[in-house]
């Protein structure tokens, strides 16, 4: 390679590599606006050591949604590549509903939930829900798994965040293949969204997957 080509080479590298200076403090709660921020802010984090006992409650829920976060991207990652396999591995041994909300409540939460959502309708005997198993999810179509994500949003809207809800969003917000299409960006923005606003009136219980849930949609999905 000649000199000129070298010069060259070195400065689309230089330029690559340039971040600019942020134009406004750059913190942990802070949501980036552009790539430069983005960056800064992970290197803050990296570089930041995080004493839970120095920080407030809501720092310590929001530490603990990045850490949770972080485990997500390797299960979802796994999840997504070995999917034929497990299929395989975990085949399907229940019925599965069709593309109807209220029996996709029935089969995912149970009666006990499924009365309390549909209040004013007639009511139905008990039921166990179903937990989000492999020999479930992973066999559900990706059409299937917004859908039942749709659902999840509109239940979690009408009796806010438990345990049921929670394992059911972290599996199938999992089983989302990516990339993923601007449709799919605008309902896990909502979920987000959704759960931004339960923050605000839900009970102590509920806070830490609610924050959780957020932290995924940011860092595995980029829906700031």
């Amino acid at each position: 390679m000649d000199e000129g080509n070298s010069d060259d080479e070195s400065f689309f590298q230089t330029k690559a590599l340039f971040v600019q200076s942020p134009t406004r403090p750059i913190t942990l709660d802070m949501i980036p606006q552009d790539g430069n921020e983005f960056i800064h802010k992970s290197r803050l984090e990296e570089n930041c050591v995080v004493r839970p006992n120095e920080l407030s409650e809501r720092q310590r829920l929001k530490h603990h949604g990045r850490k949770m976060a972080h485990e997500f991207i390797e299960y979802a990652a796994k999840l997504n590549t070995d999917k034929e396999s497990l299929r395989k591995k975990f085949p399907l041994t229940v019925e599965l509903p069709e593309k109807d909300e209220k029996e996709w409540c029935k089969f995912c939460l149970g009666s006990e939930m499924y009365n309390e959502i549909y209040e004013d309708e007639e009511s139905f005997n008990e039921k166990e829900g179903h937990s989000p198993l492999l020999s479930i999810i992973v066999h559900l179509e990706q059409n299937m798994v917004k859908s039942v994500l749709k659902f999840l949003r509109r239940w979690l809207k009408a009796i806010g965040m438990n345990k049921s809800i929670g394992l059911w969003l972290y599996c199938l917000l999992a089983c989302l293949e990516k990339p993923i299409d601007q449709n799919c960006l605008k309902l896990i923005t909502r979920l987000k969204d959704t759960c931004k606003k339960q923050l605000k009136i839900c009970e102590e219980s509920e806070k830490q997957q609610l924050h959780i849930i957020c932290e995924i949609v940011d860092r595995y999905f980029g829906a700031y």
